[in-house]
């Protein structure tokens, strides 16, 4: 029978650190985007506004904003501004050490009948012939979205206490549904401060000297902590708090006082097992057995299983087998869930759990099935949730009397959600290894790029025309690019550029452009007419000929005999003259051209100013006055000026000092962009 329904809209949702959000055509992902906002507001290496997200013809698609600065990667490939990107399934943007997923999910997950599928929900991204996925580097692969996204909720919501991850800002990034309801809010603490603050004074001490001496792969427990009304400050419970650096985090698990017991035992295995050399390796069959194992005596069963579903051929293949006392069993089993379906869908129900008894009819068929050991009295299972199953824990017990306790099922959720953590972990640090790999490559061509970038870029000047100049790149290499040269005895060119963008095609498209001026090799183009340089590298430069990528420059020429300084620019920054003979006057020189790339007819226009005797010239790029501080306030840029007034009586050293200016705005941060600037005296 044919029980499968037509296509619905599909759904997009973005996964990170376990939490999902879903996405709307026109949201926008950034440190002042529209989704996920609590998260990326702290992440430095992403834009105000970095990527589009995009709805087309029943199709997502994402798109990268113009203002994104630092490299962008989806699905190991660069990403250029402008271009739409389609998203399959699961979608990987990297950007440095910051990434998401995307995943595209049907309204309808119903996946067929008995014989051709488990039923709803039952889905899995294929395992190899040892029960696990593997990619290119060989490593287990596992998707890391330990919680379903717009269905029930996740295992990690159903677990004892609450859960949250602090990152090493100090932000909450990730927490349970469960947290809210402990701490009496509608939102959980965002910060480590707030999570202190809502103790009780004396706690709240207590806890931030605890958190201060948490080292690195060590936890700690505090019990008794009073938790405390905000508005009243009155006492309203108790809690027992687990806290544990791993990996840069801190992971707090807490419980409310009266319920610990069989739960706080759970608490420890989360913390012992975070921490065990297997569970930070790279072996997820090992890392499994190291969970199962523990899982024992958390429940004190007598033996855990670990089930993968393939959905090539619906069936469940044993992983890891662990029985008290006995070694592990490797012995390869397949089962078909189909055969006791109603035992099996019982797992995608909201208590995300199924346990039978020695005498039900479902457990002697389980027994035959090879899913329980005939030895058995009693079996518990969970599932493995990433949106749809893939995978099952079952506990076994020999001897059984009484009925489930609840502590004991929060207990299975636990160890279930550990499994999906170290799953999502090792593929984590696998991604993260082919992530390092591919870094060092680019560094090295990066490294490359911006040596031939210094080796090309003209000397100081001394003499008639005193001109100094700095280049200081930012983390990664920009297309800034400059240089200077006398057309003839009477005129002296002055130009700077930047192209849109960083990485290698950046860089190699400023010089391929500044060597275009340079060598004057434009056709038919008076280098010694700005607006008709700015026209001819228009012509040369449009953006379907140099892979979408555009760029900004200004040009001037200074004429000896007469004093006149004639300029035009393509959306550049403005150059800055200051008159030292009129209280250091600032004149901004700039004229509304278009950015070179874009239209390939567009007529730019010069314009003129006289040069007083002893002015200096400021010519520079955005990403010497563009410049946020560590709160993400902006520099304001009328105290950028007057940091530039103020070096018209000095000598020498003009740019060093604006430099310093910059660094003071940074507060020791690393730079956005490239600072690039030439500073240029005239005559007296």
């Amino acid at each position: 029978m044919d029980t499968s329904l037509g296509k619905n809209r599909t759904r997009l949702f973005l996964s990170i650190h376990g939490q999902s959000w879903e996405c709307s055509d026109g949201d926008i992902i950034g440190r002042e985007g529209t989704v996920a906002l609590e998260f990326f507001r702290g992440e430095r290496v992403l834009s105000r506004r970095h990527v589009a997200v995009r709805y087309i013809n029943d199709e997502w698609f994402v798109e990268l904003c113009p203002t994104a600065r630092n490299l962008t990667w989806i699905n190991e490939a660069e990403m250029l501004p402008g271009q739409l990107y389609s998203l399959g399934p699961q979608s990987v943007i990297t950007v440095e050490e910051v990434q998401f997923t995307l995943l595209t999910q049907e309204q309808d997950l119903y996946m067929g009948d008995v014989g051709a599928s488990v039923g709803s929900g039952w889905a899995s991204p294929g395992f190899s012939a040892d029960g696990f996925s593997h990619g290119q580097s060989g490593e287990a692969e596992f998707a890391s979205n330990a919680n379903t996204a717009g269905g029930s909720p996740g295992i990690l919501d159903q677990m004892p206490g609450c859960v949250m991850v602090f990152d090493a800002m100090d932000y909450c990034i990730w927490s349970n549904a469960e947290a809210a309801r402990l701490f009496q809010s509608e939102e959980v603490p965002s910060t480590v401060e707030s999570l202190c603050l809502s103790f009780h004074r004396e706690d709240e001490m207590l806890l931030k000297g605890c958190i201060s001496q948490l080292k690195e792969g060590v936890s700690r427990s505090e019990s008794g902590l009073r938790i405390v009304d905000s508005a009243s400050g009155t006492v309203v419970g108790l809690l027992t708090l687990w806290m544990l650096r791993s990996g840069g985090q801190l992971i707090v698990s807490a419980l409310a006082e009266p319920d610990k017991g069989q739960s706080l035992a759970g608490l420890k295995l989360l913390s012992e097992t975070y921490l065990s050399p297997d569970f930070q390796g790279a072996d997820l069959k090992i890392c499994f057995q190291t969970i199962a194992e523990n899982g024992l005596d958390v429940l004190r069963c007598d033996k855990v299983s670990i089930w993968l579903i393939d959905s090539r051929d619906s069936l469940a293949k044993r992983s890891i087998s662990v029985c008290r006392g006995k070694p592990q069993e490797d012995e390869v089993i397949r089962i078909q869930p189909g055969f006791c379906r109603s035992y099996f869908d019982r797992l995608l129900e909201e208590s995300h759990s199924a346990f039978e008894g020695d005498e039900s009819p479902a457990m002697t068929v389980l027994r035959d099935l090879g899913f329980a050991a005939h030895a058995s009295k009693a079996i518990l299972s969970v599932p493995l949730l990433q949106g749809t199953m893939t995978g099952i824990v079952a506990f076994e017990w020999n001897e059984w009397t009484g009925e489930l306790s609840e502590e004991a099922r929060l207990s299975a959720l636990m160890v279930a959600s550990l499994c999906l953590s170290a799953a999502a972990s090792i593929s984590h640090q696998a991604t993260l290894r082919q992530l390092r790999m591919r870094e060092e490559q680019m560094a090295k061509e990066l490294a490359d790029a911006e040596y031939y970038v210094r080796q090309i870029l003209p000397p100081p000047l001394t003499g008639e025309i005193d001109l100094r100049w700095m280049l200081k790149p930012s983390a990664q290499l920009g297309g800034d690019a400059f240089g200077y040269h006398w057309v003839d005895e009477d005129r002296f060119a002055i130009y700077l550029l930047d192209v849109v963008g960083h990485g290698t095609g950046a860089a190699l498209l400023s010089i391929s452009a500044m060597n275009s001026v340079r060598a004057q090799i434009l056709p038919d183009t008076d280098f010694g007419n700005p607006a008709a340089v700015l026209a001819g590298l228009n012509r040369g430069f449009q953006m379907e000929t140099q892979n979408d990528m555009t760029f900004t420059i200004w040009y001037g020429i200074y004429y000896r005999s007469s004093r006149q300084l004639c300029y035009a620019s393509a959306g550049h920054p403005p150059a800055l003259l200051i008159d030292p003979s009129r209280a250091n006057q600032c004149t901004e020189l700039s004229t509304d051209g278009l950015i070179i790339g874009h239209i390939d007819d567009f007529e730019y226009e010069n314009a003129a100013v006289n040069v007083p005797p002893g002015a200096k010239l400021y010519v520079l790029s955005d990403g010497a006055f563009e410049l946020e501080r560590p709160d993400g306030a902006p520099w304001p840029y009328e105290q950028f000026v007057a940091a530039v007034r103020s070096t018209g009586s000095m000598e020498n050293g003009e740019v060093e000092y604006l430099y310093d200016r910059a660094q003071q705005v940074l507060e020791g941060g690393e730079l956005q962009d490239d600072f690039t600037m030439l500073r240029v005296r005239f005559p007296e």
